[in-house]
């Protein structure tokens, strides 16, 4: 989910000590935790259809802008969820999770565009994924954020040009006036679904994939590894 509900829904008194987007993603994360518990009581439940169809110890949860960070304090907040990422959510540790341990493994999945085109390139003397390394360089104090989870950590950020925020929902793929248009969103969405179930397949099954390497070269994404 992306949290757009909450323009439609405003939630109530914002609890001490949160910021009201703390108090949103605290909320969306307590909702996440009780559909676990839902599924956990389904899967154990002799009568239900789901009773032992649920894999229960490859937990993984992840969500778009607020719902992003709304995945990661569901995953700080319960151990079970092994895997979290966080689809341009940006890196944020919200109160309502301070003092807690981390103990998924976590992944940022983001982009990032100066707008430049290939002559500024040449003539700065790089190409597109040398100055994202250079400019998305962490400092250390951003270092010891990336390594508080205990599974290890990951920012990928889509280095494809034109790429929004909107755009890791289909909505700007169904509203495009343009084949061209149509084709661009296209693209990037499938590398968010690749980048995605590239995460979830090596942190939930122990699947590598070179999408993920933290030796990647790949001119699309550039992986960080922590």
């Amino acid at each position: 989910f992306d949290g757009s509900f909450w323009a439609e829904f405003p939630p109530g008194p914002v609890p001490a000590g949160l910021s009201v987007d703390e108090a949103h993603h605290k909320l969306s994360a307590e909702d996440l935790v009780f559909a676990l518990n839902q599924m956990v009581g389904q899967s154990r439940d002799s009568t239900s259809a789901f009773h032992d169809a649920l894999d229960l110890d490859r937990i993984g949860a992840f969500g778009h802008s607020s719902g992003g960070r709304a995945a990661t304090v569901a995953c700080i907040l319960d151990s079970r969820i092994r895997a979290c990422l966080n689809q341009d959510g940006g890196l944020h540790r919200a109160g309502s999770t301070a003092g807690r341990s981390f103990h998924s493994a976590f992944a940022l999945l983001d982009w990032f565009d100066p707008a430049f085109n290939a002559q500024d390139y040449a003539n700065m003397r790089t190409t597109p994924l040398d100055y994202a390394r250079q400019v998305l360089r962490p400092t250390e104090a951003a270092r010891e954020t990336w390594r508080q989870p205990e599974r290890g950590s990951y920012r990928m950020a889509i280095l494809k040009k034109g790429m929004v925020h909107t755009a890791f929902t289909d909505m700007r793929w169904l509203t495009a006036t343009s084949d061209a248009n149509r084709t661009r969103f296209l693209d990037y969405l499938t590398l968010i679904r690749q980048a995605t179930r590239a995460f979830f397949d090596l942190t939930l099954d122990g699947r590598p994939s070179p999408l993920l390497s933290c030796t990647s070269n790949d001119a699309d994404l550039l992986v960080q590894c922590y």
